[in-house]
């Protein structure tokens, strides 16, 4: 979203900045956030519960698979923690990282993943 401020000159010729206007853009873009961060843990968590390990156990793949699973998990625990702290957007950040290993994970062959909204398939 593009910050929109309209100016207006005062009698001096000095600008003047219309502050109403900056914070009902200021409202909105924090609305989005807020929404966006509720829509990314959604999706994460329902992405961890879907990520099922393809490889074998007990092979390299299988503990790689493991590895890329709890980098999700660690990511999806920190962006609730910042949801907490009222942070949304590092939360926004560790939602959208978590996804990204799970992601990752699939196009390797990692994860047995049959949903192509939540992974990139």
């Amino acid at each position: 979203m593009r910050l929109a401020v309209s100016y207006s000159r005062s009698c001096s010729g000095e600008q003047i900045i219309n502050y109403e206007a900056v914070e009902a853009c200021v409202v909105t873009m924090a609305a989005d956030l807020n929404e966006k961060v509720k829509r990314y843990e959604r999706l994460l968590r329902e992405a961890l519960e879907k990520a099922k390990f393809a490889p074998i156990p007990q092979s390299h793949m299988y503990k790689v698979a493991g590895d890329y699973h709890n980098m999700a998990s660690s990511y999806y625990n920190d962006g609730l923690h910042f949801v907490e702290s009222d942070d949304p957007v590092n939360a926004l950040v560790c939602f959208s990282y978590g996804h990204a290993w799970l992601d990752a994970g699939a196009r390797l062959g990692l994860f047995d993943v049959d949903d192509d909204v939540l992974f990139t398939i």
